[in-house]
């Protein structure tokens, strides 16, 4: 099949998508936190989107891509069982059983295929098929046992009723019971070790892969940090703003996918680690510093001036005097412990250049830079041209 088919599959895929979405809302009329739930799905999917118009023949952007359109498909079916409950139309019940298990393979197929198929669209080698094997069954298992179940379906939507399931399986309940009580195990068996093959492709892969890897790690990181720290966010910030910071968070993995399947090679991922925790640890020790300084300063002054207003003007000054000696250091620990032979390069130039305004040897000052720059560069091969003097 060639890439124009399948960039036109790509766009019928998309426009279903969109069309359904779009149905959806209209239906229903109205916004609800189940419905914002949607968006990092939305998220990938359009990053599918863009990755198969791509790169047709990557998996990982069809992945993306139908892994986000099933969750559509139980929103939308969920919006008309609550328009068909509103109105008297036919299909109620069928909707809302579509839309008690459509979740489910989109779920699955993200947090096990994408992570297996990720940045190149093929496994890390044949070794690792049977975990998508695996993935395919918890998936198929899951679903199946959701769909099956008997008795009421819970919906989708909190305010509609709950329907018993017209395909139940009366006879076959402690079948699905023992069925979902296998599958649910190694589904997140599964994730964990498609979890475990990035692992196991960063370590064996050359450098554009790495580069890749490392856009999607830093991402999920940022997802995992703002899940670490929502008590304390709530608390700054307040609930409602938490819960926006935390919707931005779940896109973030979709984002650094992306990026590290068509873009890595404009951004480099290194830069963006290296200052991420230079200015994290930079930050809390001025916060903590600042603090600091309030708290004493304010018990002692208080009794002055009655006010905290100095203590807070002091500790201002104080943490932007801090400032950029505390940040030299931190980034020079940060490159010794993080990125050792980058700093060891760093100093091997500073060196040779308090060496080059002393040296006045052009055949010994041609041996000093070869040597730093197999020092540095670490090139296969290294040669010198200095240019001959013209004899007037």
């Amino acid at each position: 099949m060639s890439d124009r088919v399948l960039r036109g599959i790509v766009t019928a895929v998309f426009t279903g998508w969109i069309s359904m979405a779009a149905a959806g809302f209209l239906l229903k009329r109205e916004v609800t936190t189940e419905d914002i739930s949607g968006v990092p799905f939305f998220a990938f999917t359009v990053v599918g989107l863009i990755v198969a118009l791509r790169e047709p023949r990557n998996a990982v952007g069809w992945v993306f891509l139908l892994g986000g359109s099933t969750p559509t498909i139980g929103f939308f079916s969920s919006s008309y069982a609550f328009h068909a409950m509103e109105t008297g139309y036919p299909g109620e019940v069928i909707a809302q059983w579509v839309s008690s298990w459509a979740w489910l393979p989109g779920l699955g197929t993200f947090v096990t295929l994408g992570l297996l198929l990720f940045p190149d669209g093929r496994l890390p080698s044949r070794r690792w098929r049977f975990v998508a094997y695996f993935s395919g069954l918890a998936i198929l298992l899951i679903t199946s046992g959701f769909a099956l179940d008997p008795g009421p379906m819970d919906p989708f939507d909190p305010l509609m009723p709950s329907l018993e399931n017209p395909f139940g399986w009366d006879r076959g309940g402690p079948v699905i019971d023992a069925v979902l009580s296998v599958a649910f195990p190694l589904l997140p068996l599964s994730a964990f070790a498609a979890f475990a093959s990035l692992i196991f492709r960063y370590r064996h892969s050359r450098t554009e892969q790495r580069q890749q890897i490392k856009w999607f790690a830093y991402s999920s990181l940022v997802l995992v940090l703002i899940i670490a720290f929502e008590s304390v966010l709530e608390r700054i910030l307040g609930e409602r703003a938490t819960e926006v910071v935390f919707l931005f968070g779940m896109v973030f993995p979709s984002i650094g996918a992306g990026i590290g399947i068509l873009k890595y090679r404009l951004y480099d991922i290194d830069v963006v680690i290296n200052r991420t925790l230079v200015y994290g640890v930079l930050t809390g020790i001025l916060g903590l510093t600042y603090l600091g300084i309030v708290v004493s300063l304010h018990g002692v002054l208080s009794e002055i001036t009655r006010e905290s207003d100095l203590a807070v003007a002091v500790s201002t000054l104080a943490v932007a005097a801090l400032f950029r000696p505390l940040r030299a250091r931190v980034q020079a620990f940060i490159d010794r412990r993080f990125y050792r032979r980058r700093y060891d390069a760093r100093m091997t130039l500073e060196s040779f250049s308090s060496r080059l305004r002393d040296d006045v040897d052009l055949e010994h000052l041609a041996q000093d830079l070869a040597a730093v720059v197999r020092e540095t560069m670490q090139p296969a091969h290294v040669s010198v041209w200095l240019r001959p003097r013209s004899v007037s």
